[in-house]
């Protein structure tokens, strides 16, 4: 495998690490989640526009990768309370992966975002070229 697919391979994988140290620790997340999951199948319900459809998935998904990004911003803080404890170094090397891990999970996430964008908006026009 060539080094730059390697490259992208690791990062994917590490940003599906944060997505799932977030979902696991992190109640808000799982709360903002589940409203995600609410808000699909109340526009499913309601058969509601595509551009209602992307209006309300942008809002709320802004709010799971803004807990997310929150989360990595905690977890870099959280490192200042380790430093000067030598004693602490293997747990202030797990939180400062954590936040690195989260963060690329927020960038994970508001690339999904955005193919869910592309595809509603795009695939009626594509639909009509074929």
């Amino acid at each position: 495998m060539n080094t730059y697919i390697r490259r992208h391979t690791i990062s994917f994988h590490n940003a599906k690490n944060g997505i799932k140290w977030a979902f696991r620790t992190q109640p808000n997340f799982v709360f903002h989640l589940a409203a995600l999951t609410g808000v699909i199948v109340l526009s499913a319900y309601f058969k509601i526009s595509a551009f209602e459809f992307l209006a309300v998935w942008l809002a709320a998904f802004m709010v799971l990768v803004s807990e997310a990004l929150n989360t990595a911003i905690e977890a870099a803080t959280d490192v200042t309370k380790f430093i000067r404890d030598k004693d602490k170094a293997e747990y202030l090397d797990y939180l400062i992966g954590v936040a690195k891990d989260v963060a690329a999970g927020a960038v994970l996430m508001s690339a999904v975002c955005a193919v869910v964008v592309g595809v509603v908006v795009f695939a009626p026009y594509l639909i009509k070229l074929f």
